[in-house]
């Protein structure tokens, strides 16, 4: 099927599974003081850089944006967001926090308890976090709000 377009109903005779995959290539970007500063880099500009010199070169290009020996803030979670920890890891940053809004600590808070009193929680890992827990970084507080 290289280089055809396939009709949906040949696709289905011919695979036992069809995957759709949607990511996050359109960016949310955030107004807000400082977004313009450097240094601040949407996720898929940083992962697509990283994927591509690691591809071509082992990294030896320079063509990539390195976290090595930086302060990495991760704001977002999903498949995308711990792309960026694991990412941010391997490039042997200084530190790293993950900012994650989950709705899902709404449904846990208790009959008139206010998401104040509940607070932020950690609600579980992800690969980039058990990564982070297994080379003992200690380096990663993921709020998880």
């Amino acid at each position: 099927m290289s280089g055809a377009i396939a009709r949906s109903t040949n696709c289905w005779r011919s695979f036992d599974a069809i995957v759709l995959c949607g990511g996050a290539t359109r960016p949310r970007d955030l107004s807000i003081e400082g977004r313009n500063l450097q240094g601040i880099h949407f996720a898929m500009e940083f992962l697509t850089a990283n994927t591509k010199s690691f591809l071509d070169s082992n990294h030896e290009d320079g063509r990539y944006l390195s976290a090595k020996d930086k302060d990495v803030i991760v704001i977002g979670g999903g498949d995308t967001g711990t792309d960026c920890v694991g990412t941010a890891l391997r490039h042997g940053c200084r530190s790293l926090v993950q900012f994650e809004n989950i709705a899902e600590a709404a449904t846990r808070k208790g009959v008139g308890q206010s998401l104040a009193t509940v607070g932020p929680k950690f609600t579980g890992c992800d690969y980039g976090q058990e990564e982070a827990k297994a080379l003992s970084v200690g380096i990663l507080a993921a709020m998880r709000l």
